[in-house]
């Protein structure tokens, strides 16, 4: 009989390589969020699957990019100390990239990585997009400057090859009990994915830089008697022109956020949600590395329920 196995995995690489879209697609649900915008990902959310004996935890690290607000380095250096807890590092790079100084800088770390001596794998994700022939090429730069356990090519997004890596995992965690519930899909907070689901909806209906110069902060979830829940959230932004292109015309635009996040959050928490939203200007909150919002600054305040 199989032995249980658990751990965790590091999943690694440049801002939009697809790392939020590989974990949900082994999770089986969304756990992380997904965009068609870099660097959406800024913390560590942990994903949870099962895989015959073994549980696998994700641990899915903000994109690495070049760091220029206090937030923004905190972030990078997050992504890096997760490493430490890593059992298998899997390191993501897109198919049609090339092997450029950032992936390079990264291939240069890990080779003085973390002291548990975690397995390193290259997945080369987003293989539909670009032509067969073109990823030897990439694959051979790349395995010249690592020697990776094993090297996949997927489509994260598609499903190709996904089933594969998500096999090897459990095959090479360690042996031990699980560190969870077998039915628990997410170790983040409830309250955290929440505002995480919140965020989303703003990068997805906003355009340029605003949505990256923009933070949602939990500030309540208060269960009532019918069983529905209560959330109320504020999001951050940095100038009086951007909390007005958030609202919109007649609250127009944070109405149409908002909606959208509550239904992706009761789908999350599996009951009827009420969600409140405030605006707040704090122009330097990227800067601020406590993340403390100043609750004194003018708001604007919507519910949806």
């Amino acid at each position: 009989m199989a032995e249980k196995r658990a751990g965790h995995v590091v999943l690694l690489g440049e801002a939009n390589a697809g790392k939020s879209t590989l974990m949900n697609s082994i999770v089986a649900t969304k756990v992380s969020i997904v965009t068609h915008k870099a660097q959406t990902t800024r913390s560590r959310i942990r994903g949870i699957a099962l895989r015959g004996k073994s549980q696998i935890v994700f641990i899915d690290t903000p994109g690495l990019f070049v760091a220029h607000s206090k937030f923004d380095r905190a972030m990078v250096s997050a992504a890096w100390r997760s490493l430490h807890d890593a059992d298998i590092v899997l390191l993501m790079v897109q198919a049609q990239n090339k092997c450029n100084q950032t992936i390079a800088n990264i291939l240069e770390k890990l080779k003085h990585a973390p002291p548990n001596k975690a397995k390193v794998a290259l997945v080369v994700n987003k293989i539909d997009l670009v032509r067969r022939e073109t990823l030897l090429p990439t694959i051979a730069e790349l395995s010249a400057k690592f020697a990776f356990d094993q090297v996949f090519l997927i489509s994260a997004s598609q499903g190709d090859g996904v089933s594969d890596v998500a096999g090897y995992l459990a095959n090479n965690l360690p042996i031990g009990d699980w560190l969870y519930p077998p039915d628990q899909i997410a170790a983040t907070s409830m309250q955290a994915m929440a505002a995480e689901i919140t965020r989303e909806k703003i990068l997805l209906r906003m355009h340029q830089e605003i949505p990256y110069q923009t933070t949602v902060n939990h500030e309540n979830w208060c269960l009532q008697k019918d069983n529905s829940v209560r959330i109320d959230q504020t999001i951050f932004v940095v100038s009086q022109s951007h909390k007005r292109m958030i609202i919109g015309p007649q609250g127009k635009v944070i109405r149409q956020i908002g909606e959208a996040a509550r239904k992706d959050i009761e789908v999350f928490a599996e009951c009827r949600v009420h969600l409140f939203l405030q605006v707040k200007i704090k122009p330097r909150w990227a800067d601020d590395a406590n993340q403390n919002p100043d609750q004194s600054l003018p708001d604007a305040k919507l519910g949806i329920d």
